[in-house]
Parts: C-alpha cells; sequence; structure tokens
C-alpha cells in the first residue's frame, strides 16, 4: 500500500505554544503507527525560515491549501493584520487577527464546495486571571475580550444559536486526546482506517505478543491494567525522588506494564508536570550493565544524536566514561540533556530552557543478583544510577522480581532510592482485568476479529477468563492467544474458534512439540543440555514440591560448537518464538522469552526435575571456582582440595556435562586434578621410603637377634618354645609383610578411616605414642622372664627405634593427607625422641641387675 501525505495546519496566537507542541508530539506518534499508510506533514508558523521582503504572515502558507486545518485558542486572539491586508470577503472589515483570518479562510474555502480543509477549532474553557496588580491584566482583559467577540461573530448567530462547531478542551492533556481522536476519525472517514484506535492485522500480524512482553509497537493493544498504570504515575508524582521500583511475581507483567503502560504514559507532557522535555531508554539487565546502558543511551529514541555531538559518542568511549567517579561519569549524561533542552527552545522559540530529563527503565534487574554478575560492579552501576536520580537527571524504574527482593537489600545505593522513591507491588489481575486483557486487543483488530462460541453458548472469552488461574496466567494467556490466533491464519474466518483451545498449559505445549517435530531424531537429542545450559540454579517450591529453574543466559557457541544438530534446535526454538537470542560477553546468546516456558512445558519440566541434583552440584562448583580465582596466589593451593564426595560428584559432572560447564570451572577442576595426581605422586614416593626403611629395620633386628644367638648353645635354641625361634627370622618376616601390604586394601582404608576421626591430630598422636610405649613395655617384660636381659635388651632398643621411625613416618603422612596445619614436624620428631628415651630407665636398670 502506497503511504497517502496529508498537510495539517496547526493555527493558533503565540500563548498556545505548550498546546502547538503537544499537538506535535500527537502528529508524531500517529506518523509512526501508520507509517507506511497514512503521514501527517504539519504546517507550524515556527519551523518557517522568513524573508525580510514580506510580512510574516503573507510567507506563511494557506491553510486553505491544507488537507486538515487544527485552530487552538487559549486566552488572545493574535496579532492584527498589516492595514494593506485583504479583507473579508464581501465587506471591507478586515481579519480580525492572522489565526483568525486562518480559520476563517480555510472555513469558507471549505463552504465553497471544495473537499477540503477540514477545520477543526479548540477553545480553552477558562478565563484568565491575571492577578490584580499585574503590569499587563489590561493587555489580558482586552486579548480575552477581543476572542469573546471573535466566537460571538463567527460561531454564533445573532439570536445566540451556534453557527460553527468548535470544542472545548480542559488541559493540555485533554487537547491531546481530542487531537488524537480528530485525526484518527479524519483517517476513518476516509478509509483509511477504521474507526478509533486499530490494531491493522494486515501490517502488523497478531496483537498478542505470546510469551515475550508487550513493548512500545503494542502500546495500542495493551489493556487491562490502566489502574495500576495511574497508581505508579500518582506514586512518583508524590515521591521524593523520581524512581520507582516496580516488584511482582515471575509471570505478573512487569515487563509489559513498564514497557508498553508506564512508560508511553509518563513520556507524555504534563504527566509528571516540571518536566517539559523527555528522552527515553528501556535496557534490559544482561552482563556488563555500564556497556548495556551505554548501548541504550546512544539509541536514536534516547540521547544518541546528542551524545554523538560529544566527545562519548560511541559504547566503548561512554561505557568507560560511566565506570568512572562519579561527578565525571554524570558529565555526558547532562551535556546531552542540555543539548536537547536548547534544541527544543529553539524549536518552538522559548525564552527559557525546558527541563529535560531522562525516562530510564531497567527490566529484570534479578538478574544482577542471580546470574554471577560482580557485586563490586553492581555497587558501582547503583551509586551511578543513585546519583543521576538524586541530580533530577533521571526518572528510573527498576522491574524486580519479588523473590529476588533479598538481592536488591543488599545493595545500599538501591535501598535508598526505594526508601526516598516509590514502590509499586504488581498483583495477580482481576477477573475484570483479565477480560479486558482478553477482549479489546480483539476488538480493535482490523480486518474485524471475534471470539467463537463453545458449547453451551459460553463465548470462548468467557472461558478463557475463567480457566486463567494461577501464577503464569499472564504468559499461559498470552500464548494461548496466539495459538488461536495462528489457527484463525490457517482458516481465515475472522474467528477465534473454541475447537482450536485445548487448554491454557497445552497452547505452550503444542507450540513447543510442533517446533520439535520439525527435527530429526539427532537434532532433538541435545535438548537436555540445551535446557540445563540455561538453568543457573533450582529452587523448590513450598506449594508444588516441584523444583523450579532459575533461568540464566547460554553462550550459543558453548552449546552449538562444532554441532550442527545443536544449531538446528536452538535456530527451531527461536523461530517458534519460545527462545529469544541477545548479545552478551561472549556473543550471541539464548534464553527463554518468558522463564515460565520452562516450568509449563512437560518435556522441560521433566528435565529439571530429572537433574536438580546435577545443578545444584554446579551451583557449588561455580562457588568454589569463585573463591578459587579471587584468593591470592599464595593461598590458591588450598582451595584446591576438596573432600573426597564432592570431588568425586565435580569429576562426574565433568564427565557428563562437560559442555555445560563454563571454561572456569573446566580450569578449576583441571587443576583439582593436577594436584591429586601431585598429591598421588608424593604419597607413593613417601610410602616406599616409609617401606624400604622399615624393611631395612626390621631385617636388621633379625640379624642382631641372629647374632646375639650365636653365642647360644644350638641345643639351648632348639629346646626353647617356639615363640623364641619366631625372634630368629622375626625381623625379616616383618619386612616381608610391610611390603606386600604396602598397596592393600586394608591398609589404604585404615589410613582413610584414621584421618576421618573427628579429634585433634596432635591428640591423636599423643594416644599413638603411649599405646606404643605400654605395648613395648609389655612385651619387654615378657621377653626378661623368657630370653633373659642382654638379648632383650638389644631387641628392645631397635624395635623402638623401628617403632619410633614408623610412628614419625605415618602420622606425617596422615598429616599430609590431610593438609592440616595443627601439627608441626618438630612435635613428630620430638615425640619420637621420647618414645625411645623413655624406654633408657629400663635399659639401665636390667644392665645393672646383669651386673
Amino acid at each position: 500500500m502506497d503511504e497517502k501525505i496529508f498537510r495539517v495546519f496547526v493555527s493558533s496566537p503565540g500563548d498556545a505554544a505548550a498546546e502547538r507542541q503537544r499537538v506535535r508530539l500527537v502528529v508524531e506518534r500517529l506518523n509512526g503507527e501508520f507509517e507506511g499508510r497514512a503521514r501527517f506533514l504539519p504546517k507550524f508558523w515556527e519551523d518557517q525560515i522568513y524573508s525580510a521582503h514580506a510580512t510574516f504572515q503573507a510567507q506563511i502558507v494557506e491553510a486553505a491549501e491544507c488537507d486538515v486545518v487544527l485552530a487552538i485558542f487559549r486566552a488572545r486572539l493574535g496579532t492584527p493584520l498589516p492595514e494593506d491586508w485583504p479583507k473579508v470577503p464581501g465587506t471591507d472589515q478586515p481579519y480580525p487577527s492572522g489565526s483568525a483570518y486562518e480559520v476563517l479562510t480555510a472555513t469558507e474555502a471549505r463552504r465553497s464546495g471544495k473537499p477540503l480543509p477540514d477545520v477543526y477549532v479548540f477553545r480553552y474553557k477558562e478565563a484568565p486571571n491575571p492577578s490584580l496588580d499585574a503590569a499587563d491584566r489590561r493587555a489580558i482583559e482586552t486579548e480575552w475580550e477581543r476572542l469573546k467577540g471573535f466566537f460571538d461573530t463567527w460561531f454564533k448567530s445573532p439570536s445566540g444559536e451556534f453557527i460553527a462547531a468548535f470544542q472545548w478542551y480542559q488541559s493540555t492533556d485533554d487537547l491531546a486526546q481530542q487531537t488524537e481522536k480528530c485525526l484518527r476519525n479524519w483517517l476513518a472517514d476516509r478509509g483509511i482506517l477504521s474507526e478509533g484506535p486499530v490494531w491493522d492485522r494486515v501490517l502488523n500480524g497478531c496483537p498478542f505478543p505470546g510469551l515475550a512482553a508487550f513493548d512500545a509497537d503494542r502500546r495500542s493493544v495493551f489493556f487491562g491494567r490502566s489502574t495500576t498504570i495511574k497508581s505508579g504515575v500518582s506514586r512518583l508524582r508524590q515521591a521524593k525522588l523520581p524512581f520507582l521500583l516496580l516488584i511482582g511475581a515471575s509471570g505478573s507483567g512487569k515487563s509489559s506494564l513498564l514497557r508498553a503502560g508506564l512508560v508511553p504514559k509518563l513520556v507524555t507532557p504534563s504527566i509528571i508536570p516540571e518536566v517539559e522535555l523527555w528522552r527515553a531508554a528501556i535496557m534490559t539487565t544482561d552482563g556488563d550493565p555500564f556497556a548495556q546502558l551505554a548501548q541504550c543511551l546512544l539509541m536514536e529514541t534516547a540521547l544518541g544524536p546528542e551524545l554523538q555531538q560529544g566527545a562519548f559518542g560511541t559504547p566503548e568511549l561512554l561505557a568507560k566514561q560511566l565506570r568512572t567517579d562519579l561527578d565525571t561519569a554524570t558529565l555526558p549524561l547532562q551535556e546531552a540533556l542540555d543539548r536537547a533542552a536548547n534544541a527544543q527552545r529553539e524549536t518552538v522559540k522559548s525564552d527559557t530552557k525546558p527541563h529535560a530529563r531522562l525516562l530510564l527503565g531497567i527490566d529484570q534487574t534479578e538478574r544482577w543478583f542471580m546470574e554471577n554478575i560482580p557485586s563490586g560492579t553492581i555497587h558501582a552501576f547503583a551509586a551511578l544510577l543513585g546519583a543521576w536520580v538524586e541530580q533530577s537527571l533521571v526518572t528510573l524504574i527498576l522491574t524486580l522480581r519479588s523473590d529476588a527482593y533479598t538481592g536488591f537489600q543488599n545493595v545500599p545505593a538501591l535501598l535508598r532510592l526505594r526508601e526516598s522513591g516509590a514502590t509499586l507491588d504488581l498483583v495477580p489481575p482481576t477477573s475484570a482485568e483479565l477480560e479486558e486483557m482478553i477482549t479489546q486487543p480483539v476488538a480493535d483488530c482490523s480486518p474485524p476479529l471475534v471470539f467463537g462460541e463453545c458449547d453451551g453458548g459460553q463465548s470462548l472469552a468467557s472461558r478463557l477468563v475463567a480457566d486463567a488461574q494461577g501464577g503464569d496466567v499472564l504468559p499461559l494467556l498470552q500464548m494461548t492467544l496466539v495459538r488461536l490466533y495462528e489457527a484463525e491464519e490457517t482458516r481465515k474466518d475472522g474467528k477465534l474458534s473454541c475447537d482450536d483451545y485445548h487448554g491454557m498449559e497445552e497452547a505452550v505445549t503444542e507450540a513447543a512439540d510442533s517446533a520439535m517435530e520439525k527435527l530429526s531424531p539427532s537434532e532433538r537429542e541435545p535438548l537436555d543440555l540445551l535446557i540445563l545450559g540455561m538453568i543457573d540454579n533450582v529452587s523448590l517450591d513450598a506449594l508444588s514440591g516441584k523444583w523450579q529453574p532459575i533461568i540464566k543466559p547460554l553462550p550459543r557457541v558453548t552449546f552449538a560448537r562444532d554441532n550442527p544438530g545443536a544449531t538446528k534446535l536452538l535456530d527451531a526454538l527461536i523461530d517458534a518464538r519460545l527462545l529469544v537470542t541477545e548479545e552478551g560477553p561472549q556473543g550471541s546468546q539464548v534464553r527463554p522469552v518468558h522463564e515460565a516456558l520452562l516450568r509449563i512445558w512437560p518435556k522441560a519440566q521433566g528435565i529439571v526435575q530429572a537433574y536438580a541434583e546435577q545443578i545444584h552440584l554446579r551451583t557449588m562448583l561455580a562457588a568454589r571456582v569463585s573463591a578459587w580465582e579471587e584468593a591470592p596466589d599464595s593461598a590458591k593451593e588450598d582451595y584446591l582440595q576438596l573432600p573426597e564426595l564432592e570431588k568425586e560428584a565435580f569429576k562426574e559432572l565433568q564427565r557428563n556435562f562437560s559442555t555445560l560447564l563454563p571454561e572456569s570451572s573446566q580450569r578449576f577442576l583441571r587443576q583439582v586434578n593436577m594436584r591429586e595426581e601431585r598429591f598421588q605422586r608424593q604419597l607413593i614416593h613417601r610410602q616406599n621410603l616409609f617401606f624400604a626403611l622399615a624393611y631395612v629395620l626390621a631385617t636388621s633386628t633379625g640379624v642382631l637377634q641372629f647374632i646375639a644367638l650365636q653365642k647360644i648353645d644350638i641345643i639351648q635354641l632348639l629346646s626353647e618354645p617356639i615363640s623364641f625361634r619366631y625372634d630368629f627370622v622375626g625381623g625379616i618376616f616383618i619386612g616381608v609383610f610391610l611390603m606386600l601390604s604396602y598397596s592393600s586394601f586394608i591398609y589404604e582404608k585404615a589410613l582413610q578411616w584414621i584421618a576421618r576421626i573427628n579429634i585433634g591430630f596432635k591428640t591423636a598422636f599423643y594416644l599413638i605414642a603411649i599405646t606404643a610405649i605400654f605395648a613395648n613395655g609389655f612385651i619387654f617384660t615378657v621377653a626378661i622372664l623368657r630370653w633373659g636381659p642382654i638379648q632383650s635388651i638389644q631387641m628392645e632398643f631397635i624395635e623402638d627405634s623401628f617403632y619410633a621411625a614408623f610412628l614419625a613416618l605415618i602420622t606425617k603422612q596422615l598429616i599430609d593427607n590431610t593438609r592440616h596445619e595443627s601439627v608441626k614436624f618438630k612435635d613428630i620428631v620430638f615425640s619420637a625422641v621420647v618414645l625411645v628415651i623413655a624406654q633408657l630407665p629400663f635399659v639401665l636398670i636390667l644392665s645393672l641387675m646383669h651386673h
């Protein structure tokens, strides 16, 4: 369809500057909405450059030559025309003013039979009320009388009957609404649009966004929240600081209310009385907030043109500046707003600079506290926002999921904003609001769209209202309406049919399953990994008893690297409007269009429940990695020592889900494995040393005993009990036994069991030492009674040396195995010496007895 151009002449005296600006904004908004079909070309006298060769009025385009004339009168009639100006046709009377000339000539042209222009006159309802001592009181009263005389002459008959129509307006808001309605109806009368606000289905498609949020493009079909919008505006007006926290449960419609409700309403002039010029930007939290804010501010609809005139015209430069101290970071915003205000002053030819402000909406701020954004970054960014709000440079609206409020409270700058600003709790819609959300967008559609009837004569709309229950009602409802609309698009009968409605949860399931059916089995296989990759953690829902996912973005390159099947899976779900792509630190990343998808879709829900334990493990691992990365280099080794069960669980996670672990986690686990290998090598080395020494000592004991026994008669040896003969080769047997038990299962488990004893290692060591002393004493006494003092003294002294070495090595090994710091090596040496010295009194006594 070719775009049609219509010229709109805006006529008014100079006291209606605010009204003219409101009309300008209305025209701009309508031009954006009807782009491609119709465009109003406004004619404002202040937009023209005038030559000195003629009068102002002579160079203004003739109103009668335009398609529409909008005339606005507040309290003045306007400046009189030059004396040589043409008179009123058929009389020798001059036109009362330039504005009167524009209205009367356009009206005369229309009455003469020309199809155009259509002339619409708007008059302010209240009379001027100057103070009694005002210097211009007489001039104001004179102008008011002239204005009344004009309307009495040209809009009323001598008998007082109205002969020409005009509209009263009570405020600039009222004028804007009437003007918009007037121009919409004017287009509708010419068959370009249907009457009233409409949603052109041919041009715009489905009026419902599905799982996505309503945005500014769909504000004309955003219904059911008018009371909430009024409440939010009212609270902002009454707040000490221009800050509003919009808080609600997941799926309550916070993003839609921000984008299609509050922001479009607030940027309307005069809604916030002290602000005369708005610039607006909406950012969704994801990754580095400074970089995101820089991107948003440089958009054309925000402060892009003004910022590009300064020194920070690129996202990189602006983001770097925003990270500096607060005064320096505020400078680009202040300069950009000043440029916008000065440009506006030039446009409206005003003597004073209008107050310009940025309306900044930050959506889904819960991501700051749930997606591992460094706390220092959050605190610095919040401090910057707080400074801007306190200086009235920004009106700030944050949306926050209610379960993330604890994280919000931990940021002092945000908490100060909430205390001096306003809070709006978004509650579930009432039945009446749900009905409006369902029926009004359909009623405003062109070509027409209607709801069909279900069994029993019940309207499908009524059934949808009745079925709209539960926490995810709004995303479910929107997805259901999208599926019904798509079914109508196939039939082209203009009816949303009950035959296509199979329940609200089924709408999401059908959309997801339909996308999956287009894929081959191998392309569907990575679904588990895709779902797990988009989950940061899970929390147990107290009501349902099910695990509920906490969403995070998944870098596309991480998931689909060298995997064509994974790429096709992503593309299918994105085409079905179930996933959305966005830019992140690692490039393109994906996330669910709405987190309700993973709660509603049975396949996704089953994956969440089945892998909840692995998701928890991954979260534990992320905490370990974070602590390890933040530790100083000298202490990093200590963070690689993990409990055995936790270490094995992490290894299993790495084996089964390596593609879902970030590089930092992979690097940490590699370091853990390398540390474990180093420890095992050290352990083997020490064990080898211990057993070699033990074998040498035990063999030496046997050899020395053999030498001692050479002095004993062989007959006596053979007559001794079997236990004595054991001592002859006991040392050799002990050494062999220790060598065989070196790798035995029993020895390994014994070490593990001892390591887990929940007592201090120093205490454990002394208990072992005392036990060894008494055991040796007992053996020593038996030996005296059986074999005599000389041989026993030799045997015991050598055995004590063996026990001391054994005890020192085994204790040191246990300490190394657990990396316990309370026992020092000097304690071990001291205890070993004590163990040997404790036997010396016995040796001395026995030596005296022998002599």
